[in-house]
């Protein structure tokens, strides 16, 4: 193989390699923290920030943890003096938007806990995005958000 054939394959592989680093930083995640139990339901609720920092809009599309048979992605509505939930698909993460995901708002509900959450727990969750590659927190348990 040519010289010049080597390094182009090198600087190939350096592109791709730098490409991919690039794009696992893409996703920022910050003031990740769960709620205790909720009463003898064994649900609980996520809250975070997230903050997609990479060329391309993306989604959160899923949350797993060992600690919930089940987790949702919820959106709260209000209509008039009525507050809900519904379960969405997909919680979109535009270009240079902070998305919170907080008490009151938007949330992860956990539910059918495998055991009791109780303040200073941590719990590993993995965050699933629709381009972004798959990511674990490890949100501590608490009544309030961390300062």
């Amino acid at each position: 193989m040519p010289v010049w054939s080597r390094t182009a394959l090198a600087l190939l592989i350096v592109m791709r390699w730098y490409d991919g680093a690039a794009a696992a930083d893409s996703i920022v995640v910050t003031g990740v923290w769960m709620r205790p139990s909720i009463g003898a339901t064994g649900n609980s609720a996520l809250y975070l920030n997230l903050f997609n920092a990479g060329p391309a809009e993306d989604a959160l599309v899923s949350v797993t943890s060992d600690a919930a048979a089940q987790s949702q992605l919820h959106m709260t509505e209000t209509d008039g003096a009525v507050v809900g939930m519904r379960a969405i698909a997909t919680l979109p993460l535009p270009v240079g938007a902070p998305v919170a995901l907080a008490p009151k708002g938007d949330h992860v509900m956990l539910m059918g806990l495998t055991r009791s959450l109780k303040t200073g727990d941590h719990v590993a969750v993995e965050l699933r995005f629709k381009i972004h590659a798959p990511m674990t927190v490890d949100p501590t348990v608490a009544m309030t958000p961390p300062q």
